[in-house]
């Protein structure tokens, strides 16, 4: 019985430990925006450039606020812990200052139609 037990714990953390990579964008997001990409276990990927900045933390309305990783692009990211479907409001805050998520410019969303 307490091999049976270990087994469990065993099986049940490898399978915690297995990571989703069906992200896909939002249903909600605004057209051609890749941006945020949300998975099959309801986490949701954001990412934004600000490439000057040394600090961006992801606010959530309805939640605290997480901080997000430097690429070596300039880009800033995070992966969030699974959320409860719906619409989520947030902003950003760079370097102190709270801005609004971006939105690609209707330049850049004609050029990926055409």
């Amino acid at each position: 019985m307490r091999y049976l037990g270990i087994a469990i714990i065993f099986f049940a953390s490898f399978c915690c430990a297995q990571e989703t990579r069906d992200f896909q964008p939002s249903s909600t997001n605004v057209w051609a925006a890749q941006y945020p990409r949300v998975d099959s276990a309801g986490r949701v990927q954001i990412r934004v450039k600000a490439p000057d900045a040394t600090k961006v933390r992801l606010n959530f309305w309805s939640g605290p606020k997480l901080d997000m990783e430097k690429q070596q692009d300039g880009f800033w990211t995070i992966t969030t812990p699974p959320l409860v479907p719906g619409f989520h409001y947030y902003t950003l805050i760079i370097d102190g200052a709270a801005v609004p998520p971006p939105t690609p410019s209707s330049e850049e969303a004609s050029r990926r139609v055409a």
